[in-house]
Parts: structure tokens; sequence; C-alpha cells
């Protein structure tokens, strides 16, 4: 078996404080472009993408980029952190 220290959970569509946020703007092209290749797990593909730029804007915003992406853990991050 295979234990880890921690765990940790992309936000997707749940409405939860992230733990933190990490800068994808250089990525986020690459994210928008993958949605549209799948439109056949949307029920609205444009309404996917719309949602995916509101929030990578609004976690950007949080952290001084254009584009974030938030992510939760169950524990606080601990250890040297810098």
């Amino acid at each position: 078996p295979h234990t880890t220290a921690r765990v940790v959970f992309a936000s997707g569509a749940v409405a939860a404080q992230p733990s933190f946020v990490v800068d994808v703007t250089e990525f986020f092209d690459r994210k928008i472009a993958a949605l549209r290749a799948y439109t056949t797990l949307f029920a609205d593909t444009g309404e996917a993408v719309a949602r995916a730029e509101r929030e990578g804007r609004r976690f950007g915003d949080l952290i001084g980029v254009k584009y974030g992406e938030a992510f939760v853990q169950r524990l606080p991050l601990s250890g040297n952190l810098l």
C-alpha cells in the first residue's frame, strides 16, 4: 500500500475556500483548448469555457496574477514553506 503525507484536491465545481492558489497564467490557453477539445463532457461547452475563465481570473486576482488555479487540502500547510 502507498500512503501520502498530503492530499490536495482541485476545487472544481465545489465552492470552497482555497487552501492555496497557483499561478497558471502561462498554461491557461492550454486549459481552455482542452475544454474545447472535450465537448462531449459538457452540456454547454461555451458556458464551461466562460466559467473557467471567470474562475481563473477570480483566483488569479487573489494572488496578483492574470489566472490562478485553486486547490483545497484537508490539513493546513506546515513545515518550512519559505
